[in-house]
């Protein structure tokens, strides 16, 4: 592939391009329950020590939470700024992949892995989430990336220290991160150069103990939480998992199914090249590539089946958000056996015929880019278009569904328990007028079978609200003074 113009400023246009994407529609839809986690925990009003005490008790650990806290201290909180911040973390993410792809094979191959990063339809879904899985995989391709530098070109500090800092990081961002120490643990065996490990063993071995040894801290949190009985929404570990992750991770079968051919592909003449002598036409096609290639399938096969074998025993951890890293390694063998096809014409056709299938992707989709759907903005919206001032009693399992919105609505006049709300309502001037919002698949147990309405009220109006998917998600009351 010839390039005319200079890489630097195809990688320029090609990260507008990903920011462009990502961004758009980025407040399409209203937080759903998990992004509510992150803006109710990174609220400005928190110090980093407040924090990391409330994270203790979450699974996750709380750098993208940290992150998000001083983002939104520097800016406002709301939506728009706790989601941006992820958007650079995703742009970053598609550099990160060029770079480690070039490292594996060359800038070629980079740059074919680069576009498809950039027009990836998971990648910019999780790119504008309000969640940690964006900085997870622009940190998981930086670690590899400095851990490839370190075992290919030797012992350098400067990468010694990048990797460490860039695997710490990692790890306090979610635990998913131990699957690419492991991964390199693996990799560090399979291709080292022993003569170089041993002239630097030192070095080696507290560079890569480092991470691990900074990451206890937490960890004790972790293993605390790690008997935690989690509800259906895992997936089972059944062997179709494998491709339904592909298909998630492309949002389709074509590319999916491709995918899966060319993983199965590889990784049988990897484990038997040595016992098979392989026709010269398919040992040409891995020819000086071997290293590259099986750092990619070591990522892939361990990061996946550790959390898989896992789960077939005990309770599942398997969710597709979870792995989120393994677009990456997957996106660079795409663009790996693209490059293969010698016929510049029939892989140009190929390319660009895989590019506008993933922008087609990308905007024929009924709801772009997400498939959380709730109404908890759009049912505090309503509330303050019908009263200001108004006051609300606020039900849900989880008070953050609710409480984010109105807070952001500046509603002033909200409880979630109703003795202090009935207290609120009748210690002053009694208001003509009061509301009440529930979350309609979250109620709060003991007000199941019927809400308690505040002496002298009445229901007057009842609205439900119905998400993208036609789901009832929420509900609006309004109750007026009997006697108005």
């Amino acid at each position: 592939m010839k390039i005319n113009i200079k890489t630097k400023y195809l990688i320029y246009a090609g990260l507008i391009i990903a920011f462009i994407l990502r961004v758009f529609n980025l407040t399409y839809e209203g937080l759903w329950s998990d992004e509510l986690l992150t803006a109710v925990t990174s609220h400005p009003r928190y110090s980093t020590f407040d924090i990391i005490q409330i994270m203790k008790g979450d699974v996750h650990p709380p750098l993208h939470t940290i992150l998000t806290n001083l983002w939104s201290k520097l800016f406002v909180h709301n939506d728009i700024t706790i989601r941006l911040i992820n958007v650079f973390f995703g742009v970053w993410g598609v550099y990160a992949g060029y770079l480690l792809t070039k490292e594996l094979f060359n800038k070629k191959v980079a740059l074919y892995a680069f576009v498809l990063l950039i027009l990836n339809s998971f990648l910019i879904r999780y790119s504008q989430e309000a969640r940690s899985y964006a900085l997870l995989t622009v940190l998981a391709t930086f670690s590899f990336y400095y851990f490839v530098k370190l075992i290919k070109d030797g012992y350098f500090r400067k990468y010694a220290i990048l990797y460490i800092l860039s695997s710490t990081a990692m790890l306090y961002t979610h635990y998913f991160g131990l699957l690419v120490i492991a991964s390199q643990f693996v990799a560090f065996f399979l291709l080292i150069d022993w003569k170089k490990f041993k002239a630097k063993a030192l070095h080696y071995i507290v560079t890569f103990a480092l991470p691990n040894i900074l990451f206890l801290f937490w960890l004790q949190f972790l293993l605390k939480r790690a008997d935690k009985k989690f509800q259906t929404w895992r997936d089972p570990a059944t062997p179709s998992l494998i491709y339904d992750y592909l298909k998630i991770f492309f949002n389709d079968y074509v590319l999916s199914s491709a995918s899966l051919v060319l993983l199965g592909f590889t990784i049988l003449y990897l484990t038997t090249r040595k016992f098979i002598n392989y026709h010269k036409k398919i040992r040409d096609i891995f020819k000086g590539e071997h290293f590259g290639l099986t750092i990619v399938i070591i990522w892939l096969v361990t990061y996946f089946f550790i959390p898989f074998i896992r789960s077939t025993f005990t309770i599942s951890m398997m969710v597709n958000r979870y792995f989120v890293p393994l677009v990456v390694p997957v996106v660079i063998l795409l663009a790996f056996y693209l490059v293969k096809i010698h016929n510049k014409k029939l892989r140009t056709g190929i390319f660009t015929i895989i590019s506008i299938y993933s922008i087609l992707v990308l905007f024929l989709n009924t709801n772009p880019y997400f498939s959380y759907t709730t109404t908890y903005r759009e049912t505090v919206e309503k509330v303050r278009e019908m009263d200001p001032e108004a006051h609300v009693f606020y039900l849900s399992r989880d008070r953050r569904y609710f409480s984010h919105y109105l807070q952001l609505n500046h509603l002033k006049n909200i409880r979630n328990h109703f003795g202090p709300f009935k207290n609120m309502i009748l210690s002053k001037t009694p208001p003509d007028q009061y509301f009440v919002v529930t979350h309609l698949r979250a109620f709060v147990p003991q007000y199941k079978d019927s809400i308690p309405v505040v002496e002298g009220y009445k229901e007057v109006e009842s609205i439900t609200f119905r998400n993208m998917y036609n789901i009832k998600s929420t509900k609006l009351i309004r109750y007026e003074k009997i006697d108005k």
